[in-house]
């Protein structure tokens, strides 16, 4: 079945490996998309990679439509014509499932969750700073860290010797010594990082050692991602308590000084908080951030909030027409989501909506009307 008939094939359901470190062990998804699939790994058997999922992947070899509960990340870009994750690892990959025993290409891995910023896209799951502004959370203030332990005996317990790709995820994961524990690890088991593709998703608030540039400089190729869903004043609320100027100043500090084989790339979450926005990132990154020092582009990525309050599955009757309004808004935001057909949510998601960011400001001591007036009103 050649990729005209196999419609709906995902690598990622084969191949691919997400794994988060969680206070009570190793999980699993797909990717980092399919949050509503998670599953407990026995790092003590080496079976585990192989019996993932079997309902799903049989469904995914004989091309079965994918879920909109699993992947609408996946769906939606390809709605508007935007090349998604899936058909991106198809290009790289080819049409089918690799041959040979089982093992995966692709890992994100989570190692532990340190971060010193409380976005508001983000959550007290994903951040540590999160968990003091979260309220009421189950959650324990101190974050699960993967030891060095748990890293090898992850390692031990699946082939890793056709990765190929490594995400590493946090978190903010450049603010501990994780990520180059696994590469390290990686190394003394056998995996030559000549051969890997290593990405990273930073909030830009802090910068590296020598040792790390050293170990990015070996592997095949380094995919820095910068997260900057707006700029100025929109920048500091909504990455908070991040800094505009110390951040951008930390990127070009990293453009300047990275070898010629990491590639630097802005990472631009939409949601409603930045809907109206979008040309505002992309006229910074044109004059500020466009290329390397070597001269190799700097790429805009954009994908869409999800399995957020900020969704804009999420969005009011009244936003929804703010956004119309505009133009150059519409045409904007049309080629990332498909607005058009967009319907609005009921009351009881708009005063959800505003009741999570009036509790938001107020546990921060900072107000949408910041950058945002006329939120409150939209979602009144």
């Amino acid at each position: 079945m050649t990729l005209k008939h196999r419609k709906h094939f995902c690598h990622d359901i084969h191949s691919s490996l997400y794994m988060r470190w969680t206070e009570h062990g190793w999980r699993a998804q797909p990717c980092c998309f399919s949050g509503s699939i998670s599953t407990p790994v026995d790092t003590s058997s080496t079976k585990w990679f192989d019996n993932l999922w079997p309902q799903l992947r049989s469904d995914n070899i004989s091309d079965k439509p994918l879920d909109p509960s699993i992947c609408a990340a996946c769906i939606n870009d390809e709605t508007v014509g935007k090349q998604s994750r899936r058909l991106g690892e198809i290009i790289k990959r080819g049409d089918g499932p690799l041959g040979g025993k089982p093992k995966p290409r692709y890992l994100e891995i989570t190692m532990e969750y340190t971060c010193n910023q409380a976005c508001m896209i983000c959550g007290p799951g994903a951040s540590t700073l999160w968990r003091k502004y979260a309220g009421n959370t189950d959650l324990p203030r101190k974050s699960p860290v993967s030891s060095d332990a748990h890293i090898d005996q992850f390692l031990d317990s699946v082939d890793i010797s056709g990765l190929d790709t490594i995400q590493i995820l946090g978190g903010e994961p450049l603010l501990t010594d994780r990520h180059t524990k696994l590469l390290d690890t990686l190394e003394r088991k056998g995996v030559d990082l000549s051969g890997i593709e290593l990405w990273y998703h930073t909030n830009g608030s802090c910068r590296v050692d020598r040792k790390t540039l050293r170990l990015w400089s070996r592997c095949r190729q380094v995919i820095l991602y910068f997260s900057l869903d707006d700029t100025e004043q929109a920048f500091n609320y909504q990455r908070f308590p991040g800094d505009w100027a110390t951040v951008t100043d930390n990127m070009k500090w990293f453009r300047d000084r990275v070898s010629h084989n990491v590639q630097l790339r802005v990472e631009r979450t939409v949601g409603l908080l930045n809907a109206h926005r979008l040309l505002e990132v992309e006229r910074w990154k044109q004059e500020n951030f466009d290329q390397t020092r070597y001269g190799y582009p700097i790429e805009l990525n954009t994908h869409m909030a999800s399995h957020t309050v900020f969704s804009m599955n999420n969005i009011s009757a009244r936003h929804l027409d703010f956004l119309r309004q505009d133009p150059d808004i519409l045409k904007a935001l049309g080629r990332y989501y498909p607005i058009l057909g967009l319907e609005a949510s009921g009351g009881n998601f708009n005063r959800g909506v505003r009741t999570f960011v009036e509790a938001q400001d107020k546990r921060r001591n900072m107000s949408i009307d910041s950058y945002f007036p006329e939120f409150r009103s939209l979602y009144a």
